[in-house]
């Protein structure tokens, strides 16, 4: 006898649909006419959701969910590719900038919300390494003497001026 296994795994992706959960909440309380308890005993989804579900729908109306304002919108690979390019074209690039050569691209864009901000700073960041890079001090020849000097007679102030020094608590090195 043949398994039932692929249908089982198709049963169960269904079952995992949210849509599909709340059609049967649905239908398991208005067409079977059964109570909450029982739907979870016949879907083992939890009571709390199908009470939370069906109050809900008599407030709403609808089983669908709303759109989320604020969950991150997905680039397209287009759109992440050249901001790739763009940065490694030239490192010194901020993501404001980038953002707005890519918002100010007609064929990036696909509707006036297609890419923002935080959606090019994320691509940066998950993409490349920022390191703030060492500042050397460029000296002339002339400075570069005039530094050695000044530490060299510095040391020889310490040796033998260092017991001439008046200190605030007064006391005597030496």
């Amino acid at each position: 006898m043949e398994s039932n296994v692929p249908f089982k795994d198709a049963l169960n992706d269904i079952f995992e649909n949210r849509l599909f959960k709340k059609q049967l909440i649905l239908w398991y309380r208005f067409v079977k006419n059964l109570n909450a308890k029982e739907i979870e005993e016949q879907t083992s989804i939890p009571i709390q959701s199908i009470y939370s579900f069906l109050q809900k729908w008599k407030k709403i109306g609808k089983i669908q969910d709303d759109e989320r304002s604020g969950r991150p919108k997905i680039l397209t690979e287009k759109q992440q590719q050249k901001i790739i390019d763009i940065q490694t074209n030239d490192r010194f690039k901020t993501s404001a900038t980038i953002y707005r050569e890519i918002a100010n691209d007609s064929s990036l864009v696909i509707s006036k919300k297609s890419v923002n901000y935080k959606q090019v700073l994320r691509e940066v960041n998950k993409n490349f390494k920022s390191t703030i890079a060492v500042y050397q001090i460029k000296l002339s020849e002339q400075n570069r003497y005039k530094r050695l000097k000044f530490i060299e007679d510095w040391k020889k102030f310490r040796n033998w001026k260092i017991n001439t020094i008046v200190w605030t608590d007064e006391n005597y090195l030496g």
